[in-house]
């Protein structure tokens, strides 16, 4: 089974650090070396030799230096166009990646898992898993929330394609949020519900909690977090992020929810957020490291390693 390994995310899951970013990827490349040589190894633009071409091969493993575009694309599109991608595995913790690498047939494993003695040694590696979504392999729809469906108008098979690449499903007319004065008074409940039907429609990929403006502040001064939660709801709306007001025509790639909270319970080092489904905490979240989240982590899947506090994912309840 070929391997294909997300290579910065390999990096900061296993916390590998050297005097320069191509001492660090070699790091990486030993350590896949040790479980298999049958694997291509995928490393963004940053990090990479300035001379070398795109892919090379170290070691007897294949690299692929992205620089057109992020990993997480160039893998999905490797995977696409695999004759075979049940034979591939996908070597992630990036949750989205993962998910995305599944609804196209390979499996996946988890970075320490993987990388683990023997990880590789099996057919199926050690933590490697099909689809585990509640809906068995299809994309979520209005009516599984028990919402007002929406209009698609996409051919099948299109919801696969990452959200860069997916057309913008619009409300149905009949679900659209009422514009001030053009329809009745709707009961909160029913507005409440088309809220959350373009929330389904959008198709939100991460949501940012922000500890701004605490009512007792004690992780950082209000004045602080309040500048960077300006910035955040500005930056998500030039960047056509927003999944509750998409700009005009509907969103043009990837959005994400944005949650101000009066406190999240770390009350030091702060501002504090938190980037889910991820898990990954946030300390001293100025405006500029706002900046930095927002690109390398809520859109290139990166978190920002220099102010991460810790990860802590979510546990799954057994049903």
């Amino acid at each position: 089974m070929h391997a294909y390994v997300d290579g910065h995310n390999a990096i900061f899951r296993l916390g590998l650090s050297a005097a320069t970013p191509e001492d660090t990827r070699r790091l990486l490349l030993e350590r896949v070396r040790r479980v298999t040589e049958d694997a291509t190894v995928f490393f963004d633009a940053q990090g990479a030799p300035l001379l070398a071409p795109e892919s090379v091969r170290e070691g007897g493993l294949a690299v692929r230096f992205c620089r057109a575009s992020e990993a997480d694309a160039v893998i999905l599109a490797a995977v696409r166009e695999a004759p075979r991608p049940q034979g591939l595995v996908v070597v992630t913790d990036d949750r989205e990646l993962a998910g995305r690498a599944r609804q196209l047939g390979a499996r996946t494993a988890g970075v320490g898992e993987f990388l683990a003695p023997g990880g590789a040694d099996e057919g199926t590696p050690r933590g490697a898993r099909r689809e585990e979504t509640p809906t068995g392999g299809r994309a979520f729809r209005a009516a599984d929330f028990g919402l007002p469906p929406v209009v698609d108008l996409r051919a099948p098979g299109d919801w696969l394609e990452p959200p860069e690449a997916a057309a913008h499903v619009p409300l149905a007319p009949e679900a659209a949020p009422a514009a001030p004065g053009s329809q009745p008074n709707l009961a909160p409940e029913e507005k409440a519900r088309q809220l959350l039907a373009r929330l389904v429609a959008a198709r939100p990929t991460r949501h940012v909690f922000l500890c701004a403006e605490a009512t007792k502040p004690k992780c950082a001064p209000p004045e602080a977090g309040r500048a960077t939660w300006e910035h955040l709801k500005r930056r998500v709306k030039e960047l056509g992020l927003d999944a509750i007001k998409p700009p005009e025509g509907g969103a043009t790639g990837p959005c994400f929810l944005r949650t101000k909270v009066d406190c999240l319970r770390v009350c030091a080092d702060g501002p504090i957020a938190v980037v889910y489904p991820d898990g990954v905490w946030y300390r001293g979240v100025t405006a500029a490291v706002m900046e930095r989240i927002l690109l390398e982590h809520v859109l290139g899947g990166r978190p920002v390693a220099g102010h991460v506090l810790g990860t802590v994912p979510l546990a799954r309840t057994r049903s």
